[in-house]
């Protein structure tokens, strides 16, 4: 008898939960290594942000997320052999694998940013104990959800109407698939009343003076917002390296040289569609599609066409996106879209498990259709 194939996912987040839940059905061997003990839903944070959600609403035991039959090594990555095809662990272990998916995620370098709970529980505490009348928010490329700045930007206008509330855009044009998304969220930005400075990248923060000084002025602030540029955690140096991140086909999500081993979600090198939740979920079910096709012999091995989609705050509304290698889409600003963004936190913890991917398919060649195209090589 053949022995089965074994994967080892590294990570449990999004990309890596579900990737390992779906290969796990198929009868694969599947072990996730992960040091955390909670699987954090990081869209829902700006709601927490907000008093909106409670902790146990956007969090869950990493244990609850993963499938029946998936085996969880609660232990952190620290070196990657692609020659050996072994990954060791900080508790010692050497793991092989047949199959290799990195989905570990990515750090900010710097902090506090707002992705992980412990930063914007601090953010949260700082809007409410200094009541600040002067509000600075900004980010460094590149960045995780390039969306979640003018959300957080419109949110805080709404609960502090009067106070001063800047946002700080590094680029004045937004790359061209994101081109409208970007100026929905900043038009609607703009109607509460926050101030938007397109190409205002932060050159320096004096944090004694409580200055940003910027490309286009100096802005004074009493609460700043940053967040910082993000990359592969330091572990996966060696492989990580296309400025920080790791290299893959495009269509295939396989690591360059190696093509057992793929990489997934945020870590790899992907700049569009914008690193998101939605297109780590595609990215997750190519890798599943790929891997099936080569152990079970009796599928066609999907590619990844640049698919993300989802419900943004916009404003005092919400907005819906839709994007692959070919264009967007945006539905314009409406109380459905928010109340669809509030209700997908729901939703969302099904979605790992894979029993919903029908669904992102069908909705995804449904949106691919209404896709508004960009010139090749604009994206």
């Amino acid at each position: 008898m053949t022995a089965k194939r074994r994967v080892l996912v590294v990570g449990a987040g999004i990309a890596g939960a579900v990737t390992a839940n779906n290969l796990v059905r198929y009868g694969l061997d599947v072990t996730v290594v992960e040091p955390s003990e909670h699987h954090v839903y990081q869209p829902g944070l700006v709601d927490y942000l907000m008093g909106e959600a409670r902790t146990d609403e956007i969090i869950r035991p990493v244990e609850s997320v993963l499938n029946k039959g998936v085996k969880l090594v609660r232990d952190k990555a620290v070196k990657v052999d692609l020659k050996g095809r072994k990954v060791m662990t900080s508790g010692g272990k050497e793991l092989s694998y047949d199959y290799l998916v990195l989905a570990p995620g990515v750090v900010n370098k710097g902090s506090p940013s707002w992705h992980t709970l412990n930063e914007i529980d601090q953010i949260r505490k700082s809007l409410d104990a200094t009541d600040p009348k002067r509000i600075v928010i900004s980010y460094k490329l590149p960045v995780k959800c390039p969306a979640a700045p003018f959300e957080i930007a419109s949110l805080i206008k709404l609960t502090k109407p009067k106070s001063e509330v800047t946002l700080l855009v590094p680029v004045k044009e937004p790359p061209p698939l994101q081109r409208k998304i970007s100026q929905t969220l900043a038009e609607s930005a703009s109607r509460l009343g926050v101030k938007v400075v397109r190409g205002a990248e932060v050159q320096e923060i004096n944090s004694e003076n409580k200055v940003v000084k910027t490309s286009e002025g100096s802005y004074e602030y009493d609460l700043l917002l940053f967040d910082h540029p993000i990359s592969a955690p330091p572990e996966f140096a060696d492989v990580a390296v296309d400025k920080g991140f790791v290299p893959v086909d495009r269509e295939t999500l396989r690591v360059k040289g190696y093509p057992e081993v793929f990489a997934v979600g945020d870590v790899n090198n992907i700049a569009s569609p914008p690193k998101n939740g939605a297109a780590a979920h595609f990215q997750a079910m190519t890798a599943v599609s790929q891997i099936l096709a080569e152990t079970l012999g009796n599928a066609e091995a999907e590619r990844y066409k640049g698919q993300a989609m989802c419900a943004v705050y916009a404003g005092d509304k919400g907005a819906f996106v839709f994007m692959n290698d070919e264009g967007s889409y945006v539905y314009p600003p409406s109380p459905l879209w928010r109340t669809m963004k509030r209700a997908f936190t729901d939703l969302y913890w099904a979605t790992l498990s894979g029993g919903v991917d029908s669904m992102f398919n069908t909705l995804s060649k449904y949106f691919s259709k209404r896709v508004e195209p960009v010139k090749p090589g604009q994206q």
